[in-house]
């Protein structure tokens, strides 16, 4: 026996209601996973994609070796018109945390950061311990 689909049918609203629901709260790929961590010179620098943020939306911390970014932006709801008749409305409200452990121990209270170009860079300074050092190598003659 052959089962007709039709737009009406309530497996189908089922399946679309289940995969709207499910996947609009999900942060895909290349939204803002996109980061990369390298040194330069005596700094650890971090530079990761955050469109659309702003520095006043961006939070950063670093406790025990891991540094923590969270990005919120959360739309004005308040109706100002009340002349206006909207059809379609989007609010823009965003929000994402990203967690990556330091390789090397660094000075946090000296860490910079800055948006520009919806790119977060953040630069931080190696601590003493964590920079290359010398060791001088010495000749006993017997």
């Amino acid at each position: 026996m052959d089962r007709k689909i039709s737009i009406f049918d309530p497996a189908r609203l089922f399946a679309d209601s289940f995969k709207s629901t499910f996947f609009d709260d999900l942060a895909f790929p290349g939204t803002f996973e996109e980061m990369e961590m390298f040194e330069q010179g005596d700094n650890l620098i971090v530079r990761m994609k955050t469109p659309g943020f702003h520095e006043k939306d961006i939070d950063i911390s670093i406790e025990n070796d891991v540094l923590v970014v969270t990005g919120k932006v959360e739309a004005n709801t308040e109706e100002t018109d009340k002349n206006k008749k909207y059809y379609f409305k989007e609010l823009r409200q965003e929000s994402f945390t990203k967690s990556v452990r330091l390789p090397v121990r660094i000075k946090a209270e000296n860490t910079l950061a800055e948006v520009e170009n919806g790119v977060l860079k953040v630069t931080m300074p190696k601590s003493e311990e964590a920079k290359p050092k010398k060791i001088l190598v010495k000749s006993i003659a017997k």
